[in-house]
């Protein structure tokens, strides 16, 4: 299972979308998420992110 932290180092007065984007991010470079390999399902997101729906849409629209 993948961790998530949110609070990284410049993004803690970012905003919520750009946290959750950069968290992601980090999984991805970090290789503990393959490029192309599958996310999280949004409603796992959520849950883990503590955020809205549309909170996590956005940072995997900025994603892509």
């Amino acid at each position: 299972m993948l961790s998530y932290h949110l609070h990284m180092v410049g993004t803690a007065h970012a905003p919520k979308h750009r946290q959750v984007y950069e968290a992601l991010l980090q999984q991805i470079v970090s290789g503990r998420v393959k490029a192309g390999g599958r996310l999280p399902s949004e409603a796992d997101l959520v849950h883990r992110f503590g955020a809205s729906r549309i909170t996590v849409a956005r940072a995997l629209r900025d994603l892509q």
